[in-house]
C-alpha cells in the first residue's frame, strides 16, 4: 500500500514537471503561468505547492535532468582526457553525438536553456559548464592566463547552445557538427587542410 502511494506520489510531481516543461519552453519563465501549469497537468494549485515551493523551484526541476546528463558526459570525459592524457577526435565525435541526443530525450529542457538564458538556474548552470571546460584547458594548457582561459570556455559553451538550439529545429548535420568541432580543436588551419585533401 505504502509502495502505491509513493508511485502515485511520484506520478503526481512528474505530471506537474512535464506540463510546467512544456509551459516554461513555450512561453519563457517571466510569461509562464502556476495556474496554466496545474490546469494542463489536471491537478490544483494545492498540488504543486506540495512539491514546489515556488516558480522558480520549479524551473529548476524541469531542468534537473539535463543538468544532470550534461554533467555526467562532462565528467565522463574529463574521466578519459585524466587516463589518456589527451582526447581524440573520435572519442570528441562520441561525445558530441551524446550531448546532442540530450534534445531527443529533454526537447523541452533544451527549449529553455537555449531560450531563458538571464533566469538564475540557466545562468548558473552556464558557469559550472564554463568551469569544467576551464579544468580541463587548465590540464592542456596550464599557462592560460585566467582571461584567456576563461574567455575560450565561454566561447565553447555559447557555440554549443547554438549546435544544441539548430539541432533541436532540426537544422544541424553531422557535417556541419564535424567542422565545428574541427574548429574547435585546431582553428581555422585546419578547414585547409580539408580543401587540400579534397584535390
Amino acid at each position: 500500500m505504502a509502495r502505491k502511494k509513493r508511485t502515485e506520489t511520484n506520478l503526481t510531481r512528474q505530471a506537474i514537471i512535464d506540463a510546467a516543461s512544456k509551459e516554461f519552453a513555450d512561453k519563457g519563465y517571466d510569461n509562464a503561468s502556476l495556474r496554466q501549469i496545474v490546469a494542463n497537468a489536471k491537478l490544483t494549485t494545492g498540488a504543486l505547492y506540495f512539491f514546489f515551493k515556488g516558480k522558480e523551484e520549479l524551473f529548476l526541476a524541469c531542468l534537473q535532468e539535463l543538468f544532470d546528463d550534461v554533467f555526467k558526459i562532462m565528467n565522463s570525459r574529463k574521466k578519459y582526457l585524466r587516463q589518456k592524457g589527451f582526447i581524440s577526435e573520435d572519442e570528441s565525435m562520441h561525445i558530441l553525438h551524446k550531448a546532442l541526443a540530450l534534445n531527443d530525450k529533454h526537447p523541452d529542457a533544451m527549449r529553455i536553456v537555449c531560450n531563458d538564458l538571464n533566469q538564475g538556474a540557466v545562468k548558473e548552470f552556464k558557469e559550472k559548464l564554463t568551469t569544467l571546460f576551464n579544468e580541463e584547458l587548465d590540464y592542456y594548457s596550464p599557462s592560460l592566463t585566467p582571461f584567456t582561459r576563461d574567455t575560450i570556455s565561454r566561447v565553447r559553451v555559447h557555440i554549443l547552445r547554438q549546435l544544441s538550439d539548430r539541432n533541436a529545429r532540426g537544422e544541424l548535420s553531422i557535417e556541419e557538427a564535424k567542422t565545428v568541432l574541427m574548429i574547435l580543436r585546431h582553428g581555422t588551419s585546419s578547414l585547409n587542410k580539408e580543401e587540400e585533401n579534397a584535390y
